[in-house]
């Protein structure tokens, strides 16, 4: 029935809650091979702690502002690179964070190379801390980065979700494994990830190294965990239990494996919901009002095989919006920066942010359209084929304004 998707929304929580991802600089000390040249350099100029306090700013009026007119009232920066925490001023700056609006939460993605003095008392900075896990280190610096997520998720009030990104390389493949055996043993959450946001064609073995493939055996790895993701109201899917872990075979296969075939959980593990085409069909309702969204059918996953949504009416910006500090670009999405009118551009930059702001304030409030074959990350952002449907969602996120 997945082919038959129409529509995606949240409900609960996640329904209420922004996620500002914010680039601080391409700067970092890792290299790895499957990361493209424009997401991170060792060359790029840090950052200022005064522009990065300007800028700081300027989120804490949009998280207000936000949250009088909208029930979007949860608020996270989401701290990314580069690796963040590469920028000499970076703890500085989390304190700065704090004295100057206590109400936004602090996110870090970070590849987990945190000095012990720092991730002693993390708590003090950040609510939220994703660890993306490379193989591609050095070995000292990995027992290092486990280190770090052990004592994060066990000593401190810190959330920790770890990327665990699955190198298609036979031994770094099994080191995967391992971690994440490790992982559920120590109660730590934890997402498999698959290299390469591309989801290529059935059968064809990419080379580009920013694109892995994946063998039958491996394949069936992700498969057979996904699975469990379908449904989770059931009891939590346990990796170690999904899979009968296989002797790794080395030997090319002409078959293999992208994301096409394999698809793919939210990025955070988050539960989202789905709508057939016959569900919305079925609705007896008048398109348009605030109760049309809830008398849908809808069903909970944390799963999707594929993320095709070109020419959808989306609401990704609402949700998941994202700041360059580098560019001084805000886009609706990291990796989509999909805007109105069905192309990819900004919707403003760090100076005009205000302007922006002021324009949802006033009730104009825009409608994405997908300009992409392939949505990268934001698959589970409320979004659908039909345009009424998501002038619904709109509606009844902004209930204290009249929206125009």
């Amino acid at each position: 029935m997945e082919k038959d998707i129409v529509a995606i929304n949240r409900f609960g929580w996640e329904a209420t809650r922004i996620m500002f991802s914010w680039d601080l600089g391409r700067r970092c000390n890792y290299d790895c091979s499957y990361c493209p040249s424009h997401r991170h350099n060792n060359y790029s100029p840090h950052a200022s702690l005064e522009d990065l306090v300007y800028t700081f700013k300027k989120l804490s009026r949009y998280r207000r502002v936000m949250s009088e007119i909208s029930s979007l009232d949860e608020f996270t920066v989401s701290i990314t690179g580069g690796e963040p925490a590469s920028n000499p001023v970076f703890w500085k700056f989390c304190d700065e964070m704090r004295a100057i609006d206590p109400l936004v939460k602090v996110g870090v993605t970070t590849n987990g190379t945190i000095p012990k003095k720092h991730y002693e008392k993390i708590d003090n900075y950040v609510h939220t801390m994703t660890i993306s896990y490379h193989c591609e280190a050095d070995p000292k610096i990995k027992k290092g980065v486990v280190e770090a997520i052990l004592y994060i998720a066990k000593q401190t009030n810190t959330y920790v979700n770890v990327n665990v990104m699955f190198h298609s390389d036979p031994e770094y493949f099994q080191e995967c494994l391992d971690l994440c055996f490790l992982l559920e043993d120590e109660g730590v959450h934890f997402v498999p990830r698959i290299i390469g946001e591309d989801q290529g064609a059935a059968g064809k073995i990419k080379h580009d190294k920013e694109f892995h493939s994946y063998t039958k055996e491996q394949s069936e790895i992700f498969t057979a965990y996904y699975e469990q993701l379908k449904n989770p109201s059931e009891e939590k899917a346990s990796f170690r239990k999904s899979i009968s872990v296989p002797k790794i075979d080395t030997s090319p296969l002409v078959q293999m494996a992208t994301r096409n075939e394999i698809g793919r959980p939210c990025c955070g593990g988050i539960s989202f919901n789905t709508a057939t085409e016959e569900s919305v069909s079925s609705c007896n309702t008048v398109e348009g009002p605030i109760n049309y969204v809830d008398t849908i059918a809808w069903d909970e996953t944390r799963y999707l095989q594929t993320s095709k949504f070109k020419d959808w009416h989306c609401l990704v910006h609402l949700f998941l919006p994202h700041l360059q500090q580098e560019t001084r670009m805000i886009y609706a999405h990291q990796t989509c920066q999909a805007n109105e009118f069905g192309r990819q551009g900004p919707l403003c930059t760090i100076e005009t942010f205000d302007d922006y702001i002021d324009r949802m304030a006033s009730g104009d409030i825009p409608i994405m359209k997908c300009p992409n074959n392939i949505c990268n990350c934001g698959l589970c952002t409320p979004k659908s084929k039909h345009k009424p449907l998501v002038d619904a969602m709109v509606n009844k996120l902004f209930t204290n304004i009249q929206v125009t």
